[in-house]
């Protein structure tokens, strides 16, 4: 965790440390491939927010001492609300 003034240079020094390698993910140059990538990684966006929601959802019934056996049920529509409450 930093603090608001902490230098973050020692915490790039430190994460560079743990990590020392950059991979860079370009998008495909080919047209076709790029169209098939985007829509991809829109898909891919779409299920973690998904499941983040869904973890969202779990952790407000804890807090709130209640239990839900059946959270694998929610589908994608059923947490669409929820995610336009959360901007």
């Amino acid at each position: 965790m930093l603090d608001a003034n902490t230098e973050y240079e020692q915490a790039d020094e430190h994460l560079t440390k743990l990590f020392p390698y950059n991979i860079d993910i370009r998008p495909p140059q080919d047209e076709t491939n790029l169209v098939n990538w985007n829509s991809q990684l829109e898909e891919d966006m779409k299920m973690i927010q998904f499941q983040d929601t869904r973890n969202h959802i779990a952790e407000v019934l804890a807090a709130n001492d209640l239990v839900c056996d059946d959270l694998a049920s929610i589908c994608h529509s059923d947490t669409i609300i929820c995610q336009a409450n959360d901007k």
